[in-house]
């Protein structure tokens, strides 16, 4: 029997959205933006769980589980955030995890993967450029304060950046899970960590052709200043859509200083508005009118990001505004049923209320991230959810959560979707 094709029957009903604004904060110290003593208590207990449970679930077979998106490669990202808010012999303890969890095995399995599969090389998410993303992290936090320095950080850039040339000249996507948005994110990433690991050239490179992909396709198609195709459908969310490329191309400086591509990049968020449905989300493709996805892969929880970035870039305040509906909806309608993870899962949905937290400093955002948190461990929620296929990885499951709960506990004004915002 197909499943229904409607926002309500994708998510669990959220009981506190239907709630008059009177109402105010659940978790927060009544005229303040501190969550309350006992929430906080909750939320490290429910963190402390989930880390012992990937924990102890050990290992994924390098051979099915060498990326970031399902593999062992997204479990230790997870522990290398948690250390971030641990000291001595716990923070050690993580680190030793993720550094397991990276072990040469799994390395070479993703390495061997590329080598079979050419195009999945420059992946972020589905390859072994994220791996070694995931690689010089682990580098930088074990040889901080001279990260820079650390021979594995070193060796995990020189390994990324061989997959450059291929990324430019022959990949056949733009988008973020596989294409080269993925890969763009990866080079600003690393200069998070160190700048200049990967040259203002290259990624002026990278990002203009990006850019004249976009405009070319869109030219084609009359629709959009800049538009893609994946797999012959255009898409429009984050991870396989425009959204997700814009928001990469945004981060990027030789973007926001060529007035070109600024105009390019402001015309494709605002043809995107026009494509708002009257619950405040985006279909998952140009063309169709269904709206029933509201994750972070397709539909609203994505704008959240594209607008809410378009409207510091562009001081923009429509795009502001859209980034709140957008946020609204994703309060309504982000109880999602597919489980705790971030593309398509609860702690997604979590990471755009803080995003919209950031946007406004309303506390209220962070409020609602933290309900969200909360329920993502109701026992009757968790029992009528569907357990993901990698229930332990960071993308589908539980290392995801410990992401989310790890910058709600942290600075929430600082939380960074893995791989996606800018930050850790």
């Amino acid at each position: 029997m197909p499943r229904s094709r409607t926002l309500q029957s994708r998510a669990f009903l959220n009981v506190a959205a239907e709630a008059p604004a009177s109402a105010g904060p659940m978790h927060l110290i009544p005229g303040t933006s501190s969550l309350r003593q006992d929430c906080v208590a909750a939320l490290e207990d429910r963190l402390q769980e989930t880390a012992r449970c990937v924990r102890s679930a050990g290992t994924v077979n390098p051979k099915k589980g060498s990326t970031v998106y399902v593999g062992s490669p997204g479990i230790a990202y997870a522990f290398l955030k948690l250390a971030t808010i641990q000291t001595g012999d716990q923070k050690q303890a993580s680190l030793d995890t993720a550094q397991k969890l990276l072990s040469p095995d799994v390395v070479e399995a993703g390495v061997e993967q590329a080598r079979r599969h050419r195009s999945l090389g420059p992946s972020l998410l589905c390859g072994p450029a994220g791996l070694f993303v995931v690689q010089a992290l682990l580098g930088w936090q074990q040889g901080l304060p001279f990260a820079s320095q650390s021979a594995v950080f070193q060796g995990a850039v020189q390994s990324y950046k061989q997959y450059f040339d291929y990324a430019v000249h022959e990949l056949d996507s733009d988008e973020w899970l596989y294409g080269r948005a993925g890969y763009l994110y990866g080079c600003v990433f690393l200069n998070f960590l160190a700048p200049g690991s990967v040259s203002e050239a290259k990624i002026k490179q990278l990002s203009m052709k990006m850019l004249e992909s976009g405009e070319a396709y869109g030219r084609r198609t009359g629709a959009s200043p800049l538009l893609y195709s994946w797999h012959d459908r255009e898409y429009l969310g984050a991870a396989h859509g425009v959204m997700g490329i814009v928001y990469m191309l945004m981060l990027v400086e030789p973007i926001r200083t060529d007035p070109n591509a600024m105009r390019l990049v402001k015309g494709t968020l605002e043809w995107l508005l026009t494509l708002e449905t009257k619950h405040h989300n985006w279909p998952a493709v140009r063309g169709e009118t269904d709206d029933y996805l509201c994750h972070f892969c397709h539909g609203a929880t994505g704008a959240v990001f594209a607008f809410g970035l378009g409207s510091i870039v562009f001081n923009n305040r429509e795009f502001q505004k859209a980034a709140l509906r957008a946020a609204t909806c994703v309060w309504k309608y982000g109880l999602l049923k597919k489980g705790p993870g971030i593309c398509h899962g609860i702690s997604g949905s979590g990471y755009a209320l803080l995003m919209a937290y950031k946007l406004t400093r309303d506390p209220i955002w962070l409020d609602r991230a933290a309900d969200f948190a909360l329920k993502m461990f109701d026992e009757k929620l968790q029992a009528d959810s569907r357990v993901p296929d990698n229930p332990f990885s960071l993308f589908e499951g539980l290392s995801g959560a410990i992401c989310f709960l790890v910058d709600l506990l942290k600075n929430p004004l600082k939380a960074a979707f893995p791989l996606f915002e800018l930050g850790f």
